[in-house]
This record gives C-alpha cells, sequence and structure tokens, in this order.
C-alpha cells in the first residue's frame, strides 16, 4: 500500500478573521479566518474568467493570537497545513502562516520584516 499524505499550500488574500476563542482549560488559543485563492483563465472567446475559492483556515496554537492582532481583510498570506473534515466541511488546519504584504489590499510585492512572538511557528523568515 502506498503512503498517502495530507498537505496543502494556499496563496490568498484573508477574506474575513474571527475573534480568537481560548479553551475551557485555557490552555489553547484558536482563531479562524477565510483565505480567498483567485485563479483565472482565458475563455475560447478570449475573454478572462477569474474564479475565487474560498478556504475556511484555523490556527490553534501560541500564535493565534499574533495573527489576529497583526493580520486583517486584505492581507495576503502564505498558509501550509493539512486537511481536516468536521461538521462544518473541510477546514485547513494551519501549521505556517507567513504574510506577504504589510498592507491590506497591496500587491505582493517586496514584504517588510515581522518580528513572530519567540516559539511561534510562524516561519522563521516571515514578512508582514
Amino acid at each position: 500500500m502506498k503512503p498517502t499524505y495530507n498537505h496543502v499550500e494556499l496563496m490568498g488574500e484573508i477574506s474575513f478573521i474571527d475573534r480568537p476563542r481560548i479553551a475551557s482549560n485555557g490552555s489553547r488559543c484558536t482563531v479562524d479566518f477565510d483565505v480567498e485563492v483567485r485563479s483565472s483563465s482565458r475563455l475560447s472567446s478570449g475573454e478572462t474568467q477569474t474564479h475565487i475559492d474560498v478556504f475556511q483556515v484555523m490556527l490553534t496554537n501560541q500564535t493565534a493570537d499574533w495573527v489576529y492582532e497583526h493580520l486583517c481583510k486584505g492581507t495576503h498570506v502564505f498558509v501550509i497545513g493539512t486537511l481536516k473534515a468536521n461538521r462544518g466541511g473541510i477546514v485547513v488546519l494551519a501549521k505556517t502562516i507567513k504574510p506577504l504584504s504589510s498592507e491590506p489590499n497591496k500587491a505582493m510585492g517586496a514584504p517588510v520584516a515581522v518580528e513572530p512572538p519567540s516559539g511561534s511557528n510562524i516561519h522563521p523568515g516571515a514578512r508582514r
């Protein structure tokens, strides 16, 4: 039997970010946000058609609070994680989040430096 892999990478724009929730035991903080991924294709008529997919992303660890404070709607991000099925559908469980723009709706150009909290799982070269 061949091994299976559960790995997903998304690059898109945050379209919604929810307030962080703390577990009843106070040990975990969770934040949910949506990432819009745009793709375009050319129709036979020559027109360009843009398609938008929205993925629900969940981050559960000490950086969830940092993500809520530093990222906002319109921020371009790169997310690495795994897929998880739950009652609401399929969710991306984020392991790494890398901001790609310093301002909402800014084109993905040269990012500027950001200092994530120590001990975080945000990529060491993360930029905002």
